[in-house]
């Protein structure tokens, strides 16, 4: 397999991408997934990027920065990243892992974080060999309507 290309996400990869949300665990319709590409492609601070091979789109990651209370400069967030279950170990990940920390970086972001659910040893394994290193707990709730 040639090295994929990395590039922005647009509304006409949804299908690609509502697919790749589903192998995480995150289904979403491909219309829902078009909506939100849209509206994150309207704002700077957030950036959506694809693994693009020969066969199509294989790879997805999406991060915002935000500035934090607690922390100088601004913080970059990595709230979703996947391959393809057919690509992984295949060197796409950390493309993609790079180029998104590169993104990121661009938009002024001085220290990095990402999510990844607790059963997931692999992608953990993944992490921590390219420098990231596990810091914290991560608790979540519904907000009230």
């Amino acid at each position: 397999m040639s090295a994929p290309a990395i590039r922005g996400a647009r509304p006409e990869d949804a299908a690609a991408v509502s697919r790749l949300l589903g192998e995480l665990g995150h289904p979403a319709p491909e219309e829902e997934v078009r909506a939100r590409l849209e509206e994150l492609a309207r704002l700077a601070s957030h950036v959506v990027l694809v693994a693009e091979s020969a066969s199509g789109v294989v790879g997805a990651a999406s991060a915002f920065v935000s500035p934090v209370l607690h922390r100088p400069g601004l913080v970059g967030r990595i709230s979703v990243m996947v391959v393809a279950e057919g690509t992984r170990g295949t060197g796409v990940g950390t493309r993609l892992l790079q180029a998104m920390e590169e993104a990121l970086a661009e938009r002024g972001a001085t220290r990095l974080e990402l999510t990844s659910n607790v059963r997931r040893a692999d992608a953990h394994a993944f992490y921590e060999k390219r420098g990231w290193r596990k810091q914290g707990f991560r608790f979540e709730k519904t907000a009230a309507p």
